[in-house]
């Protein structure tokens, strides 16, 4: 699985972790996420490089999510976005752009 797009179709349990990149001297990290299940739950959670956790959330079937985080002057390093499904199918994606 990837951040950019992830399709399920049979719903379980699941884990994706996904390594966003962001270079020395970036100005800005944009993180929008979409969520449309069909079934379950998913959660989120976004860590920057020391560890730090930056954004959580959850998602339920039926219930979209369309949010955007921009993070000023991120730290520069690798970003960890993981995804947990519990009994989940449906559609998420994650598109990370860094400036």
């Amino acid at each position: 699985m990837n951040c950019q797009q992830n399709r399920i179709s049979t719903p379980g349990n699941y884990t994706n972790v996904c390594t966003l990149k962001v270079k020395e001297g970036a100005s800005s990290a944009h993180l929008h996420l979409q969520i449309a299940l069909t079934a379950g739950d998913l959660d989120w959670t976004l860590q920057d490089p020391e560890g730090g956790v930056r954004w959580t959330g959850k998602a339920q079937a039926g219930e979209g999510v369309d949010q955007e985080r921009i993070f000023e002057d991120p730290i520069a390093g690798t970003w960890r976005l993981e995804f947990k499904l519990h009994e989940a199918a449906g559609e998420y994606s994650a598109p990370w752009m860094v400036r």
